[in-house]
């Protein structure tokens, strides 16, 4: 397995053990979120962390920056989240 079909293949995995519970506009906003699920002992994961610092025009157009729990915390962290 070369470099990139390995990059995909853990993207693939991540992408299907980690849920999407918010979706923001910029990284800020994201990165807030983050930090309050982890005040609460909750680890997430935001995918398109690195492409919205680098080029954050990108999610202009698109649907946001996703904000990620494992399957385990989403009820916890949805929760959180509409608390906001």
């Amino acid at each position: 397995m070369n470099g990139l079909s390995r990059v995909g293949y853990l993207y693939d995995l991540i992408s299907s053990i980690m849920k999407t519970i918010a979706q923001y506009g910029t990284l800020k906003e994201a990165e807030l979120l983050k930090m309050k699920l982890a005040s609460c002992d909750i680890d997430a994961f935001i995918p398109d962390e690195l492409i919205a610092g680098v080029a954050p025009h990108i999610f202009a157009t698109r649907s946001g920056i996703r904000v990620q729990v494992a399957d385990k915390d989403l009820k916890m962290s949805k929760s959180l989240w509409l608390l906001r």
